[in-house]
């Protein structure tokens, strides 16, 4: 669609049309004053178009592209350069060799050792891996 103006013949009285840009030729508009037939009128400074539906480009199209590709980048940039914290095999603070001997020191000290089941389960399966402590000396 498109904002046309058109020029009446008697009065030339210019008034303000939107059409499709496939009618303005055939368009039969008449003056909002006299009611006589207006011409169209080319006006290169007031030109308006207004696209409908999807796949124009417009700015908040842009927008999210932009933003989607700066959040990979930045996400990236997190993965590489922030510490992601591990859990390791501990009771109490005091840190073990692996899961089953913090289940164990556990249940010696009468405390509840099931919370430590998933745990070893993960650990048996591979998924978690306990770091080995290093000897001082």
């Amino acid at each position: 669609m498109a904002k046309f103006d058109f020029k009446c013949t008697s009065c030339e009285y210019v008034q303000e049309e939107i059409l499709k840009i496939s009618e303005r030729d055939s368009a039969k508009i008449a003056c909002t004053k006299c009611g006589k037939p207006s011409k169209y009128k080319f006006t290169p400074t007031n030109f308006y178009m207004h696209f409908r539906g999807d796949g124009w480009p417009s700015k908040t199209i842009r927008e999210k592209s932009y933003r989607k590709q700066r959040n990979e980048v930045m996400s990236r940039r997190q993965a590489d350069h922030v510490a992601k914290p591990e859990l390791q095999p501990n009771f109490n603070g005091m840190k073990t060799g692996s899961w089953s001997d913090a289940q164990a020191m556990a249940h010696d000290a009468g405390k509840n050792a099931e919370t430590y089941t998933p745990l070893i389960q993960k650990e048996r399966a591979g998924k978690v891996k306990p770091k080995t402590m290093k000897k001082v000396g």
